[in-house]
């Protein structure tokens, strides 16, 4: 778990015991458990943006192909 993910947890979780005084374990739990899922959601959305990060790159690559192919001719 990274920093930033701990540092999530811990926010998320103070900010459910500033809001009700005192937390019980299954209010925290609950709160780890939406964090938890809040991470994984994060770290589908980085695939994702990776993979259109690759698919861009690729176009890229083809269009300055095409136009040095027209600027030959």
């Amino acid at each position: 778990m990274t920093n930033l993910n701990k540092l999530t947890i811990m926010v998320v979780a103070g900010y459910a015991l500033l809001l009700t005084g005192c937390a019980t374990t299954k209010q925290l739990n609950e709160v780890r458990a939406i964090a938890e899922q809040a991470q994984a959601d994060a770290q589908a959305a980085s695939v994702k943006s990776d993979e259109a990060l690759i698919i861009a790159n690729d176009a890229n690559v083809k269009i300055d192909n095409m136009f040095k192919k027209a600027m030959l001719k």
